[in-house]
């Protein structure tokens, strides 16, 4: 896998919002075993704040089609129905080894949506 990657999100608040990830070796391109992995997404308005005070927080521990290392990230609508403005986010991966790592990050703008129903 190669380098994290910054990459800067838009997204309407109380919108469901889903992300599909294909993880793949980096020099090769071939897809990444991700068996046992949990993928992380963290959106915070501030990065030092611990994640028990992130605005969300959502491991993936059930990917779509593990060995060939595609995953999804679902984020429900009651997550997102308060947030307004920009804010930081990453997505983090722990292998099935316990390795640590940083696949993305960036600013998650949440736009202010007309339907309030």
């Amino acid at each position: 896998m190669g380098t994290d990657e910054f990459i800067d999100l838009l997204a309407f608040r109380g919108d469901d919002l889903s992300m599909s990830l294909t993880f793949k070796d980096y020099a090769t391109q071939d897809p990444i075993d991700i068996t046992g992995w949990t993928v992380s997404f963290t959106v915070k308005d501030k990065t030092y704040l611990p994640d028990t005070d992130a605005q969300i927080a959502i491991d993936v521990t059930i990917h779509t089609d593990p060995t060939n290392g595609k995953t999804g990230i679902l984020i429900p609508h009651a997550d997102t129905d308060a947030l307004e403005g920009v804010y930081q986010y990453d997505i983090q991966y722990t292998t099935n080894l316990g390795i640590i790592r940083t696949f993305a990050r960036g600013q998650i703008n949440f736009l202010s949506d007309v339907t309030r129903r």
